[in-house]
């Protein structure tokens, strides 16, 4: 039978014991990477129902701004004036509640249309105006 003292059973014993340590080194890692992922989907939860909050603002500035006639939409929210808030009158908008938009002076066909000549004498006619 073995002993305590036997060369084999030492190295054995301390094999475990190494053993031990890492698999409470794991432990502990997991336990912290667990808090970890737990604050981070309370956070994800947090930032996903603030997004549904500026979702539900936008759509009800959009809704304000139709009510208010205005027809040209939004580009950018740095727009919106500091202080609007919906159902304001158009009064607290001025800038964007007289604006509007200028059609264009040719067809949007025309403007993107290749110019066309119908003669020589016109392309030397633009020739020399340029």
């Amino acid at each position: 039978m073995e002993t305590y003292a036997d060369p084999s059973v030492i190295a054995l014993r301390e094999q475990l014991d190494i053993a031990r340590a890492k698999h409470d080194d794991l432990i502990l890692e997991h336990r912290f990477a667990r808090s970890e992922h737990k604050q981070a989907e309370k956070e994800m939860y947090e930032t996903g129902g603030a997004m549904r909050e500026m979702g539900s603002q936008v759509q009800k500035y959009l809704a304000a701004l139709n009510a208010l006639g205005v027809k040209e939409p939004i580009r950018e929210m740095s727009e919106i004036p500091p202080g609007w808030k919906p159902g304001d009158s158009a009064d607290a908008w001025p800038r964007v509640a007289s604006a509007a938009p200028t059609p264009p002076s040719k067809p949007l066909a025309a403007q993107l249309a290749p110019p066309t000549r119908t003669s020589a004498t016109e392309a030397q006619r633009e020739q020399e105006a340029a």
